[in-house]
């Protein structure tokens, strides 16, 4: 899957991710993520059902639920998929009393991350500006900060889900003039 250009309207809390980037400690790093990666799991529900899926808060409590409807609608399993890991994660730490973040769990994001750029993560330059600088190569990051990093990857694009699907079905059914 690739784009040359992908737009969403829904506004990712990039402080947020930035402290996840930051966190001291693993929890507190996966918790940002997940609740961003939350809010734009809501977004695309609310954008591709036209508010139905997301109307009925208990109906669609658990993420997993909402990612099966992304799932039903056809969303691509190289958006669903990477989600579905971040889950994960974050229901072992809350669920199974894991503290720390697992060399598994950063291979299989980063190899689902990897789905959506020709660019090998490797190669990644990570740059912030504005408070607190830093700029370093990706493969110099800590475990936790290259989860953060394919975390947000991951959450733009489920952000931009819906705006893709219209791109993509609009060239679908636009007449040939």
């Amino acid at each position: 899957m690739y784009f040359e250009k992908l737009v969403t309207n829904h506004k990712i809390d990039m402080k947020r991710l930035k402290a996840a980037f930051f966190a001291e400690d693993d929890i507190g790093a996966v918790i940002r993520c997940h609740y961003e990666a939350e809010r734009a799991l809501i977004h695309a529900l609310d954008k591709l059902t036209s508010g139905r899926a997301t109307k009925d808060k208990k109906k669609n409590k658990y993420f997993a639920d909402s990612l099966n409807i992304l799932f039903i609608l056809g969303v691509a399993d190289q958006i669903i998929k990477p989600m579905e890991i971040l889950n994960n994660v974050r229901n072992g730490f809350a669920h199974k009393g894991h503290e720390t973040i697992d060399d598994k769990a950063i291979t299989e994001l980063q190899a689902a991350v990897a789905t959506f750029t020709d660019t090998p993560l490797e190669t990644f330059i990570i740059k912030f500006e504005g408070g607190k600088t830093f700029e370093e190569s990706y493969d110099k990051l800590s475990k936790r900060q290259k989860f953060v990093v394919c975390a947000t990857i991951a959450t733009g694009m489920l952000a931009a889900s819906p705006d893709a699907y219209k791109q993509a079905s609009d060239k679908l059914t636009t007449p040939n003039t």
